[in-house]
């Protein structure tokens, strides 16, 4: 199956980026779930910065996305860095709808 030590070097690096792909959203949602997290950003940003910042990201992220599946139709072990975006745009996503839909009574 392996050639190589290289090649048992790729597919070791694979499935570490498919775990981190994985923990990314579980990071996120923890830390956004903390209870001052989403009056940090409130407080610290101006208006629409972190909404800006969230579009901004899953745009890039999207378009990071596809070119790399376009990679990995050729070569295979890019579907690690495919699942790592996906990853990163799971965890913009959560980021996002929990700060759109906290309540802003709190944040005054």
């Amino acid at each position: 199956m392996f050639e190589d030590w290289r090649d048992v070097a790729v597919w070791v690096m694979v499935v570490l980026s498919v775990l981190v792909a994985f923990a990314l959203p579980v990071v996120a949602h923890r830390y956004i779930r903390r209870p001052g997290a989403v009056r940090e950003m409130w407080l610290h940003s101006k208006p629409g910065r972190v909404i800006g910042a969230c579009v901004v990201a899953l745009v890039v992220l999207a378009a990071l996305g596809l070119l790399m599946a376009a990679l990995a139709a050729r070569y295979s072990f890019m579907w690690a860095t495919v699942a790592l975006v996906a990853g990163s745009m799971v965890a913009v996503i959560l980021v996002l709808v929990r700060f759109l839909t906290h309540d802003k009574s709190d944040l005054v």
